[in-house]
C-alpha cells in the first residue's frame, strides 16, 4: 500500500525515467512501434493496440487514478 509520500517518490522516479527514454527515441518510432495489450488487466489506462505514446502515457493515467481514489480516502 502507497502513503502519499511513497507514491510521490515512485512517480518521481517513473517520471525520470521516461523523460530519459524519451530522449532515445526517434520522433518516427512514436507512432510507427506499439504492442497489443490485455485491457483486461487495467481497462482505465490500456488499449487494444498501444502506441509508444499510449505505453509511456499509461503511468500517468494509472497514477492519476490511484491519485483520486487516495484523494477520496483522506476527505472521508
Amino acid at each position: 500500500m502507497f502513503t502519499p509520500e511513497s507514491l510521490g517518490k515512485t512517480f518521481d522516479w517513473v517520471h525520470a525515467r521516461l523523460l530519459k527514454t524519451f530522449d532515445a527515441l526517434h520522433a518516427e518510432e512514436w507512432e510507427r512501434c506499439g504492442m497489443y495489450a490485455p485491457t483486461r488487466w487495467d481497462p482505465v489506462s490500456f488499449k487494444d493496440y498501444m502506441t509508444l505514446e499510449d505505453i509511456f502515457r499509461m503511468p500517468l493515467l494509472h497514477f492519476a487514478f490511484h491519485l483520486k481514489q487516495i484523494a477520496q480516502e483522506s476527505r472521508a
